[in-house]
């Protein structure tokens, strides 16, 4: 197998991830039709103290997580066969030498990343530069917020264990809550971004707005709308979240954000072989000695 026929193997893991991610989406919208397992729940205290709530009557499908973490396998298996595939470039050979500890490194620290660099030493400097440019912790950066970062930490989690609870993510909350007659409703600040963190049985909730009803007495006449919007959501990248911002976005462009930047990355790597790639969102550098920077981590 020459260098080539070794990328086709790179795209034909990318186009799984993606076929992967799209069954994850499928998934979630058929079992938000078919079972409507969210609903409002207005509760008020004899005292006037009142919450709005969404919550989850059932537990999602697992096949979800399943789906998801198929696709983490796909785009990280999608690195290392990309290492591969550059060290029978570099070697004009197959197998190339030290094929056995080949791998497309990801690490969180230069120390990890030097101890374990026998992992890509079949490979030319430039290449073996340009992956240490695409480290998480390179340039100064939190690991965190690296979409390299995620791609390897859920699948590392992955292995062991059904990817982290796939739950629900309250990503649009304007709650109205009303009555007829004299008074007033006093609100508190909620968090409009909210996870719906479910318990052994499936079920959970999510408060979505907090007030005071004044008088307490009109408690019974109070009316109330969530109007809110749910998506999946993956616990670790929520419990991240105040100290990421990308990991605001909804589900589904964060997914994509990090597929589409492996498909650059493996880009980055393709072009310089061979002066063209498939990948679709990497851009050529002006420069062909132009760093990993070009395309990002």
């Amino acid at each position: 197998m020459d260098a080539s026929e070794a990328f086709d193997g790179v795209w034909e893991r990318m186009r799984r991830a993606k076929t992967h991610r799209e069954a994850a989406a499928r998934e979630w919208a058929t079992w938000l039709t078919d079972h409507e397992p969210y609903g409002p729940w207005l509760h008020i205290d004899d005292d006037g103290n009142g919450t709005l709530s969404i919550r989850q009557f059932y537990p999602p499908p697992a096949a979800i997580a399943i789906e998801l973490g198929e696709w983490l396998y796909n785009l990280r298996a999608a690195l290392d066969y990309t290492a591969y595939a550059i060290a029978i470039f570099n070697a004009k050979c197959d197998p190339p030498p030290n094929e056995a500890k080949i791998q497309f490194p990801i690490y969180e620290s230069d120390r990890l990343f030097v101890q374990n660099h026998d992992r890509i030493k079949p490979l030319a400097e430039k290449h073996r530069l340009w992956m240490k440019d695409m480290q998480p912790y390179a340039n100064g950066r939190e690991p965190t917020h690296t979409p390299i970062y995620w791609v390897n930490h859920l699948s590392r989690l992955d292995r062991h264990r059904q990817l982290q609870i796939v739950g629900a993510h309250v990503t649009e909350s304007d709650p109205i809550v009303d009555f007829n007659g004299e008074g007033a409703i006093l609100f508190e600040d909620v968090d409009p971004f909210v996870f719906i963190e479910t318990g052994g049985d499936g079920e959970g909730e999510a408060v979505v707005a907090r007030f005071k009803v004044i008088p307490a007495s009109a408690r019974d006449h109070v009316q109330a709308n969530a109007q809110t919007a749910i998506e999946p959501d993956i616990l670790e990248m929520a419990r991240k979240r105040t100290q990421v911002p990308w990991l605001y976005l909804p589900l589904s462009e964060r997914l994509f954000f990090m597929e589409a930047t492996v498909d650059a990355n493996i880009g980055l790597f393709e072009n310089d072989c061979f002066g063209w790639t498939r990948a679709k969102y990497f851009k050529k550098p002006d420069d062909t000695d132009a760093d990993s920077e070009s395309v990002g981590g």
